[in-house]
């Protein structure tokens, strides 16, 4: 029992946050939050910015430009920015990567002290989570979701 109770507390231990380059489980949730933060920022700024060289690219298309340089200025200037705010995307995978690995270091101890305390599968009591809307975020469309042209219907 003494055996028993030495290997739980050493392995409890080592599902305690580690230093270094891996996130720590309770900042998981806190870059998340950073990654859908800037994420919508940069759509709408996306969204934005296409806009703007469509409204410019329209008046070249159009003749009615008052100033070709300028317009054709914008849509540069547009395009740009576009890529700017698409750069974020690398950043954020490697936060989410991050994300990732501590979910599943932490699967792997959880799993590990399961098994060191010779729980089985059939002892696991898994409780049903409370169904809260969105909870899950949208979903897909194998998921049976909207398709994103019926979300555009919607919008008018």
């Amino acid at each position: 029992m003494s055996r028993m109770l030495a290997e739980t507390r050493s392995a409890i231990i080592s599902m305690a946050p580690q230093s270094g380059g891996t996130i720590r489980l309770h900042e998981a949730g806190e870059t998340l939050d950073v990654v859908v933060g800037e994420t919508e920022r940069a759509t709408l700024e996306i969204m934005h910015q296409a806009e703007r060289a469509q409204a410019a690219a329209a008046r070249l298309h159009a003749g009615t430009s008052t100033d070709a340089a300028a317009d054709l200025s914008e849509v540069n200037e547009a395009a740009t920015a576009i890529v700017m705010a698409c750069i974020f995307q690398d950043i954020t995978g490697q936060r989410i990567r991050k994300v990732m690995t501590a979910l599943r270091e932490m699967e792997d101890r959880v799993a590990s002290l399961v098994a060191l305390l010779g729980i089985e599968s059939g002892d696991l009591v898994t409780a049903a989570p409370a169904e809260t809307p969105l909870m899950n975020g949208p979903s897909s469309a194998a998921e049976g979701g909207l398709q994103q042209g019926a979300v555009d219907d919607l919008f008018g």
